[in-house]
């Protein structure tokens, strides 16, 4: 279940962000806005979807990517605090641009720049999830200002389950249309 965060809001559970991230990465597909680059580079993008999506929080020690990486994530709790750095737009570029470098250092890895490209759908996907909540996003940090959906506030965990499911069914859908076979 969500628990409250200091700003007042409810938190996003780390499920929620990954099933957003990979949602996201599988409609970008969908849609034709990812060109598809074969099952390795699709799977690829999508896995990075949801790593992407967990990233952000690595700044809280106690979330998801937090707990795995307490040596990144302390000293930025500590540098930055939560929603502070890792939920800026300037943070996504940055990571998109470090795994557009990647790629581009090692060619040879095909599924590089889908990676690259999954990573920074992942971390947007997570940035537009935390703008639901009363909190929301820095999205220019430094610039202080917060940006948010103007939702009505939900019971705690309401909105974070239904968002989960809705992302979860959404890409179980996809995934099923995308491997039957055409008739």
């Amino acid at each position: 279940m969500s628990s409250p965060n200091k700003r007042g809001g409810v938190a996003m559970m780390g499920r929620t962000h990954a099933a957003v991230g990979m949602a996201s990465c599988l409609l970008a597909l969908d849609a034709g806005a990812v060109a598809h680059g074969g099952i390795l580079a699709d799977a690829s993008l999508v896995l990075a979807g949801v790593i992407g999506a967990l990233l952000p929080d690595l700044d809280h020690p106690k979330s998801t990517a937090g707990s795995m990486l307490p040596f990144v994530s302390v000293p930025l709790s500590a540098m930055f605090g939560h929603r502070g750095a890792t939920h800026s737009l300037l943070a996504a570029g940055l990571c998109f641009a470090l795994g557009t470098a990647a790629a581009q250092a090692v060619p040879s890895i095909h599924s590089l720049p889908a990676f690259a490209l999954g990573l920074a759908i992942g971390w947007l996907s997570h940035l537009a999830a935390d703008m639901l909540n009363p909190a929301g996003a820095p999205l220019l940090w430094p610039h202080p200002r917060r940006f948010r959906f103007p939702l009505p506030s939900s019971p705690n965990g309401l909105l974070d389950s239904l968002l989960f499911w809705a992302s979860a069914i959404c890409s179980v859908v996809l995934i099923v249309r995308h491997s039957a076979p055409s008739i």
